[in-house]
């Protein structure tokens, strides 16, 4: 998978917007062909192909040059449609391949299923927090997965187009996590949220080396001072951004524009007066920010 892998590293992302509608092996002839359709559209330069890859095989299978308007997309956008003769050596199940978009420039860009098949899976449901508005503040959570149970939900893991792993318990505290990165192929999509207290050393190297798959991160930031946010979580803001930082930087540095983090705020009423400075935190990392609002005030138990 090293090909394929390095392949997807050098993808960017940005300037780009598209989707796969369609992908199915089909026969052709007699033979075996992988059927693709969808579309793409560039900020700047030109579509030069939309390039193909086994995942099973470490190969790329073949790539589609031709592309046509159509009426149902946004302006600028092209589509393709191509039918990839597939030899015995190639796999026969169409969610072991993925797309790149390749610009005339030679930029890449990650395509995704229009409607993908999803997974969420909760590795560990305990956490190193108590924060006011969860449930782990009432001792409520799930236990951790163990490598059986990960084994057994492989083939729905490797069918699925984003793998969710869900944020009620601190991923990244996970002992599995390594084995779930190692599962899922580059062309894949893995999103998570976390607390931000274990983005930093070994985690965050791993998390690096599997970017892609990891494309995404969500840091929980739910105050933007650092009395208000210990009232939540019990924890130090700076130390939290101070990991996402140095994450961003080593991220960079790496040539990576994956994984891009996101701030998540659940609002609550106490420190609504808060939200601004949440968002300039956002600003200083890839801009993005989301919230939850939590009616009643969290800090009494509100629901």
């Amino acid at each position: 998978m090293n090909y394929v892998r390095e392949q997807y590293r050098t993808s960017s992302g940005t300037g780009f917007q598209g989707f796969l509608d369609e992908i199915k092996v089909v026969l052709l002839e007699g033979q075996m062909a992988l059927f693709v359709r969808g579309w793409a559209m560039l900020s700047h330069g030109s579509l030069a192909a939309v390039d193909c890859f086994d995942v099973s095989t470490d190969s790329l299978l073949g790539s589609v040059t031709e592309f046509f308007p159509r009426s149902d997309l946004p302006p600028g956008a092209m589509a393709f449609e191509a039918r990839l003769p597939l030899s015995a050596d190639n796999s026969h199940n169409y969610f072991d391949y993925g797309l790149l978009t390749r610009a005339d420039d030679g930029r890449l860009f990650p395509i995704f299923h229009h409607s993908p098949e999803n997974i969420q899976i909760e590795l560990d449901g305990r956490c190193n927090l108590a924060c006011v508005m969860c449930p782990q503040a009432f001792g409520v959570h799930s236990g951790p997965l163990s490598i059986d149970d990960l084994e057994t939900l492989r083939p729905v893991i490797e069918r699925s187009e984003c793998v969710e792993i869900n944020h009620q318990g601190e991923a990244l505290l996970s002992p599995i996590l390594l084995q779930l990165l190692q599962m899922v192929p580059p062309h894949k999509h893995i999103a998570f949220n976390c607390n931000g207290t274990a983005l930093k050393a070994k985690v965050a190297r791993q998390l690096l080396e599997y970017a892609p798959p990891v494309r995404s991160i969500s840091i929980s930031i739910d105050a933007g001072t650092e009395e208000s946010f210990y009232k939540i979580r019990g924890t130090s803001l700076s130390k939290i951004m101070e990991n996402a930082r140095a994450f961003k930087k080593a991220r960079d540095e790496a040539g990576l524009t994956f994984p891009q983090l996101t701030l998540t705020c659940t609002v609550i009423s106490d420190f609504m007066e808060f939200v601004p400075d949440i968002v300039g935190l956002a600003a200083e990392l890839d801009k993005s920010f989301r919230y939850w609002p939590l009616t009643g005030s969290g800090l009494h138990g509100g629901a």
